[in-house]
């Protein structure tokens, strides 16, 4: 089985704060959240099993705007995430 791992191949754990990116309808969207558990799937046509993170998103920015604190728990399949291995100054 494999990991997720974080874009400088950081393995990525439960309890992890990380920021994942992604583009949703041209809209790119950066979000901070928790790590709450990291499970394996079956995938069609793969004989491996696929990982994948739930988080609890707490922060998001969204073109290039910070929303509202959120509390909203995700699943992520292939992030683009990084560590944030410290809470950040304006997240609290």
């Amino acid at each position: 089985m494999w990991k997720i791992k974080t874009v400088f191949k950081e393995e990525i754990e439960i309890g992890d704060k990380i920021m994942y990116i992604y583009k949703a309808a041209g809209v790119t969207h950066i979000c901070f959240g928790e790590v709450l558990n990291v499970g394996y799937k079956k995938v069609q046509f793969h004989k491996q099993e696929q990982p994948y993170l739930q988080v609890r998103k707490t922060y998001e920015i969204k073109d290039g705007r910070l929303n509202e604190p959120c509390d909203r728990k995700v699943t992520l399949t292939s992030p683009l995430a990084f560590k944030c291995n410290q809470n950040l100054p304006f997240l609290q």
